[in-house]
């Protein structure tokens, strides 16, 4: 995750604050719907991302070591759109807390900039049903899919990079 913004200042800014956590198999992570405060980063294990709330059927994404889940919905400040769960007897993660996240953004307007849009296309792509096209309007293909992406964009507004993204010291832990 961290390695990608190739800057080890942003690296040893973030690493002090991340706490480690075990999961066992089929323990909830965190519910569709709920408040994101926090950005997972998997050291052992799988983790499905379920559209169920209580995690039942079979996972939409899954989620293995050395991958991380849960920051778009913290980078974008909206609610979870998966119920995720361990998936494996034993899942061990880093968490980062939102306001952790925040301070090192604030402190990098840069890497700031490249994880909101970044963020921002994965839910365009996301809320397409994974239609790639969504992202490349001048080609007039995708159009039926922005459609879908602006109709879910005005149940769950996605907020402009520095214009309604929250500040370390507003949010609510």
């Amino acid at each position: 995750f961290f390695v990608r913004f190739d800057n080890i200042d942003f690296f040893a800014f973030v690493a002090p604050c991340l706490v480690s956590d075990q999961f066992e198999q089929n323990d909830l992570i965190y519910v569709r719907h709920d408040y994101a405060d926090q950005i997972y980063f998997i050291v052992a294990g799988t983790v499905g991302c379920m559209t169920s709330m209580d995690g039942s059927g079979d996972p939409a994404i899954q989620v293995a070591q050395r991958q991380s889940f849960g920051y778009i919905e913290v980078q974008l400040a909206i609610p979870r759109d998966y119920t995720t769960k361990a998936l494996e007897e034993k899942v061990e993660c880093l968490i980062l807390k939102k306001r952790d996240l925040l301070q090192a953004l604030a402190e990098f307007p840069t890497i700031a900039e490249r994880m909101h849009r970044e963020a921002q296309d994965a839910v365009m792509i996301l809320r397409c049903g994974g239609e790639q096209e969504a992202l490349v309007e001048e080609t007039g293909q995708g159009l039926e899919c922005m459609d879908k992406v602006n109709q879910s964009a005005d149940q769950h507004p996605v907020p402009e990079i520095l214009g309604e993204m929250p500040s370390p010291v507003a949010v609510v832990i």
